[in-house]
C-alpha cells in the first residue's frame, strides 16, 4: 500500500519545497491524540490524499510533544492541526 512520504521538519524539506516550488503539508500530531490516529487511519491513507500529497506537495509531519517549538507556532488550538 501505498502512503505519503512524510519528511522532518529541517532546512533540506524547505530546500526541496522551494526548488520544486511545492506547498508544505504540515502535520502537528501527539500519539495520543485520538482525532491525529482518526486522521492517520482515514485521510492520509486515502488514496487521492496519498497522491495529491506526494505529487503536489512536501508533507512534513512533526510529533508536537518531541517539538514543543514547532507547535508552539503553529498549532492553533489542538491537534491533529494540518
Amino acid at each position: 500500500m501505498e502512503q505519503i512520504n512524510w519528511r522532518d521538519f529541517d532546512a533540506a524539506a524547505f530546500r526541496d519545497a522551494r526548488a520544486n516550488k511545492r506547498p508544505i503539508l504540515l502535520n502537528l500530531y501527539t500519539r495520543w491524540c485520538r482525532g491525529c490516529r482518526a486522521m492517520e487511519e482515514t485521510t492520509y491513507k486515502d488514496p487521492r490524499i496519498i497522491q495529491a500529497a506526494n505529487n503536489n506537495l512536501v508533507a512534513i509531519k512533526v510529533d508536537a510533544e518531541r517539538r514543543p517549538d514547532i507547535d508552539g507556532r503553529y498549532n492553533l488550538g489542538g491537534w491533529p492541526t494540518t
